[in-house]
């Protein structure tokens, strides 16, 4: 399939037949494309998850450390 078909150029000379084939593979595409942006979406959650991990044990330490030393001043 012609990609400035798919782009909705040229669609005037089209038969249904080749309309349907063409409304076929976008939906194909977006699919795909729908199921990777989830998949992307879902590996920046777990990564933004593990950097508030990595952040909340950060400040736990700063906020020991800010206490112990308020403890003998």
């Amino acid at each position: 399939m012609l990609r400035w078909r798919l782009l909705g150029q040229g669609l005037g000379t089209c038969s249904l037949e080749e309309l349907q084939q063409i409304e076929e593979q976008l939906e194909r595409s977006v699919s795909s494309i729908r199921a990777r942006k989830a998949q992307v979406f879902k590996e920046q959650i777990e990564q933004l998850k593990e950097k508030e991990k990595v952040l909340a044990a950060e400040n736990a330490r700063l906020c020991e450390k800010v206490n112990f030393c308020n403890y003998y001043y």
